[in-house]
């Protein structure tokens, strides 16, 4: 039977962009046929090459399985090599704030994991006081300085900071 290895990627790795190339070698004591590769149960397909060869993938959201094994002149296949890789879905987060504080970590125009939980907390400055977490459209998320949320598509965030400082006379 022939052998096949995977070469790049590792098994588990995570890619922020769905386009993805395995690369990887085989051999036999003869002659090799072909090295073939399915993703996700999907239809089988050659890969490029034989001794060297290499898969260009488009994955879908979320985890994907890959399988791969070479094949000799003889019809002899190798062993079933399984790969597990996934794309992860991310998206921007828009975070304001309205009136004078800070935000920390600020993850304003970060790219953050879509259904991934994060937490942030917003601390006024001097003379003003934090009053509320709203969305985007003036919904009131919490009364609470620390807002803790599922990243989703065209999530906004405001915190909302109003004057605190009585005037002079």
């Amino acid at each position: 039977k022939p052998v096949l290895t995977i070469s790049s990627p590792t098994n588990a790795s995570r890619f922020t962009n769905a386009s993805v190339t395995v690369t990887g070698t085989a051999s036999d004591n003869v002659t090799l046929a072909k090295v073939q590769y399915q993703l996700n149960g999907g239809n089988w397909q050659t890969a490029v090459g034989l001794a060297s060869w290499s898969a260009s993938l488009t994955l879908p959201g979320g985890t994907n399985t890959l399988q791969f094994f070479a094949e000799d002149a003889a019809g002899n296949r190798s062993t079933t090599n399984t790969l597990s890789l996934v794309y992860v879905l991310t998206a921007p987060l828009s975070v304001i704030a309205t009136g004078v504080g800070t935000v920390s970590p600020n993850y304003s125009n970060t790219v953050l994991e879509l259904g991934k939980a994060y937490t942030m907390t917003a601390t006024a400055a001097t003379g003003f006081a934090f009053t509320n977490w709203t969305d985007g459209g003036g919904a009131l998320l919490t009364n609470g300085a620390t807002i803790s949320f599922v990243m989703q598509s065209n999530l906004v965030l405001k915190a909302n900071f109003g004057d605190a400082q009585k005037p002079t006379l």
